[in-house]
């Protein structure tokens, strides 16, 4: 009786053990905010995300109403080119004057 006792007390144990660590909660994710990245144009194709680099900022030299100069959206994990949703779709336009 007394193994037995000792044994029930051992699995109650583990078993609390292993509730308390497979039931913590999941982690918040952070992104960065969706839309902030400027890509300038290089004019060889607007629908290939390949024909974009990322720039800093929006190029002064694109405030008008001519050909397309960059586009705003996300960025393809860290290639320093858009998403094809961005290409598709962007979040905002630049063109040329």
């Amino acid at each position: 009786m007394k193994n037995f006792k000792m044994n029930f007390a051992m699995l109650a144990m583990v078993l609390g053990i292993t509730a308390a660590v497979g039931f913590k909660g999941t982690a918040k994710s952070v992104t960065a905010k969706p839309g902030t990245t400027w890509f300038s144009y290089n004019g060889a194709g607007s629908t290939n995300p390949l024909n974009y680099t990322k720039v800093s900022a929006r190029p002064e030299d694109c405030n008008g109403t001519a050909a397309l100069c960059a586009i705003q959206g996300d960025e393809n994990g860290s290639t320093g080119h858009p998403t094809q949703g961005t290409v598709n779709a962007p979040t905002a336009t630049a063109k040329f004057q």
